[in-house]
């Protein structure tokens, strides 16, 4: 999937919107960051390179959570997604199938895809009896949202929790780590592939503390740098 060239953000993006830091209360549930710690006033961008709980809760709660499962059913979530606090920090149950195929429109200007298997069949003499139909879909969100979270996920690599994803090339991506230690995925981006790292049990017992920005995110590094030089 290829990037349309990219636009220039405006000076005003939601981005630089400072969250506190004080803890919140939801009801009788209350979030925490994953290592404990309350830390100064952040933005969002902060927040999110740096994977911190609070202030993305605060920002789901202030744009509305049905408008989030609104979104993520145009990206191409399927699976049940409860409107609960929890749900802006992935409590609900998705493929990664479903979700490394979200994180397509990121990357391409906004437009969603269906994942498919198979793109033709040919039978000899006979030519192609199948072929899947691709169909356009229309953006998501405006095209400098859409760059705004490319920048955004392209600084988790840069800087923030997916630091051990690096690869010579233009990448994006997220970390992801379920409670305590169950679930652990990097989800990235670069040129024209995507692809979605998970690390976790058949039975779904606590791993030794495994990361999303440690040992999926190696794996997705070793494995996109090779990738890459033969796909670009």
């Amino acid at each position: 999937i290829r990037r349309p060239p990219r636009s220039t953000l405006s000076s005003s993006s939601a981005a630089s919107d400072v969250y506190k830091r004080q803890p919140l209360k939801i009801g009788s549930w209350s979030p925490k960051n994953f290592d404990g710690r309350f830390r100064k006033n952040v933005t969002l961008t902060e927040a999110l390179v740096m994977s911190l709980n609070v202030p993305t809760v605060r920002l789901s709660e202030r744009i509305g959570r049905q408008h989030s499962i609104d979104l993520a059913r145009k990206l191409g979530i399927t699976s049940e997604l409860k409107n609960e606090p929890s749900l802006a920090l992935g409590a609900n149950e998705v493929t990664l199938l479903e979700l490394t195929s979200a994180y397509v429109a990121f990357s391409n200007g906004g437009h969603p895809i269906s994942p498919y298997g198979i793109e033709n069949v040919t039978v000899p003499g006979e030519g192609i009896i199948y072929k899947n139909q691709v169909t356009n879909q229309p953006s998501v969100a405006k095209a400098e949202e859409i760059e705004m979270i490319h920048e955004l996920l392209s600084d988790v690599i840069r800087s923030g929790t997916g630091k051990r994803a690096f690869i010579e090339s233009d990448a994006a991506g997220k970390t992801g780590t379920s409670q305590d230690y169950r679930d652990a995925w990097f989800i990235g981006y670069s040129g024209n592939l995507i692809t979605g790292i998970w690390l976790g049990r058949d039975d779904s017992k606590i791993m030794a503390k495994v990361t999303g920005g440690g040992l999926p995110a190696e794996i997705w590094s070793n494995f996109m740098q090779k990738a890459t030089a033969i796909t670009n």
